[in-house]
């Protein structure tokens, strides 16, 4: 947006001062194309900004934590131990009921940790 407001604000005035926009908005699209991070963007953290990605972040551990996704079948419910007998009778896996339940809090915190790293 800089480099096209620059641009325009140069044709429109006819002042080549106005260059300098699209010059600094292309040094900073440049680097966040190699290091993935920008000087700009860690202004904006330090300010008390916070990205799209963190507010998704946020609201899905939100949802986990409330339950959400509770109901959501998972590969650990077993509906018909005759067809789990078969399969594992076939070299598939073996399940035990028991160890397959998991505990939704360390799940999230699990995620979220993951995907701060």
């Amino acid at each position: 947006m800089v480099v096209i407001a620059g641009l325009a604000l140069a044709a429109l005035t006819g002042t080549s001062w106005w260059l300098i926009l699209p010059a600094i908005g292309g040094l900073l699209l440049l680097q966040y194309l190699f290091t993935r991070s920008s000087w700009l963007g860690a202004t904006f953290r330090e300010m008390g900004l916070r990205s799209g990605a963190d507010i998704d972040q946020e609201k899905f551990a939100l949802k986990a934590l409330r339950g959400d996704f509770r109901d959501l079948p998972t590969i650990h419910e077993i509906e018909n131990k005759d067809d789990i007998m078969r399969l594992e009778g076939e070299g598939g896996i073996s399940l035990d009921p028991e160890e397959a339940k998991v505990d939704a809090k360390a799940v999230v915190r699990n995620a979220l940790e993951a995907a701060k790293s």
